[in-house]
């Protein structure tokens, strides 16, 4: 900056030169244009490069195995089944080998694995589709089926294997008025309950009590009731007799 010399109404005017270049090393021009960055200096620019590259570069060898592996049997997780490692011989004998017992030891799991299973399926069967659910009375003439039923002590739920056929035909025999019973299975759900009645024929007229016999002098039972309609009276006989 320079001191004109000339002056207007006792005032000084200070007036820049038309153009002030600035040349000395250093000195930051105030007046350049902003648009212009920065670059760091070219050793450093080099080196920079030079360590990104020497970081992310693959070599040849390793980008040609990676595509050879995609191509050649990697499975989806990335890795190799065992029958592509054993092709490819990338276990050794020992490994072979373990992996090959492991694979037996898995594959026997497995079966006794199913095994149990089937076992366990096959005895829900039995229990389940042998059970007593139909129970029918042939032979009854006097006799309710009901009354049959309840006498020999079967029951519908039970299993097939678990009734007992003879308790039951010596229960049903305890009854005077049966003279013969029979108790079958019928698989896979149904008891069949076959009897044979005695029949009153005859009624013996004591002086203590009265008694009712079939046509072999079976007695039947042992007491007054309201009617003998039908029945043979016998007198004379005493209640010893």
């Amino acid at each position: 900056m320079r001191r004109n010399g000339r002056s207007r109404n006792n005032r000084q005017i200070w007036t820049a030169p038309a153009e002030t270049p600035i040349q000395d090393a250093g000195v930051i021009d105030l007046f350049a244009p902003d648009d212009e960055t920065e670059l760091p200096p070219p050793d450093m620019t080099e080196s920079m490069f030079a360590d990104v590259s020497e970081e992310t570069a693959l070599p040849f060898d390793t980008v040609a195995q990676a595509q050879e592996t995609q191509t050649d049997g990697e499975n989806a997780d990335g890795g190799f089944t065992l029958d592509e490692a054993l092709a490819q011989e990338l276990l050794s004998p020992e490994e072979q080998a373990a992996e090959r017992k492991r694979t037996k030891a898995r594959a026997r799991g497995l079966a006794a694995c199913c095994l149990a299973l089937l076992l366990i399926a096959f005895v829900a069967f039995l229990w389940f589709a042998f059970r007593v659910e139909n129970i029918t009375v042939e032979g009854n003439e006097q006799m309710q089926a009901e009354a049959v039923i309840e006498k020999s002590g079967v029951k519908k739920g039970v299993h097939m294997l678990a009734l007992r056929t003879r308790a039951a035909e010596e229960s049903l025999r305890m009854d005077p008025y049966i003279a013969t019973a029979e108790v079958r299975r019928q698989y896979p759900n149904a008891v069949l309950i076959s009897i044979r009645e005695r029949k009153e024929a005859a009624v013996i007229v004591g002086m203590n009590s009265v008694a009712i016999i079939d046509g072999d002098g079976y007695v039947l039972s042992i007491g007054e009731r309201e009617s003998y309609a039908g029945l043979v009276k016998i007198y004379g006989a005493g209640s010893s007799g």
